[in-house]
């Protein structure tokens, strides 16, 4: 598995993902764009690959493009808004509609 992130978007949303199949899948993170508000609707990493803080760096990954791209955040997925709860310095990313 390489350790490199990737960025893939499209208009109706996108992945941050690392390249190269573990157990079957890549670890990946989902959004779904809705005009200036990308909502985060899933995390995945393989078992085999959980404990290491991949999610964690997809999730920072996430933080960065949203800022370059001056994005607001949903965080629907529950492991994404976990990671918002603990990180006030990442309030203004949080989408109003946010719960």
């Amino acid at each position: 598995m390489s350790s490199q992130i990737e960025f893939e978007q499209t208009p109706s949303g996108g992945r941050i993902f690392i390249p190269g199949s573990v157990d079957g899948r890549e670890s990946e993170l989902v959004f779904v764009t809705r005009g200036e508000v990308w909502d985060a609707i899933s995390t995945f990493v393989p078992p085999s690959q959980r404990g290491q803080g991949i999610a964690g760096k997809l999730v920072d990954q996430l933080i960065t493009e949203a800022r370059r791209q001056n994005k607001k955040i949903r965080p629907t997925c529950p492991y994404i808004k976990v990671k918002f709860d603990r990180h006030p310095d990442w309030s203004d990313l949080r989408d109003g509609d946010a719960a």
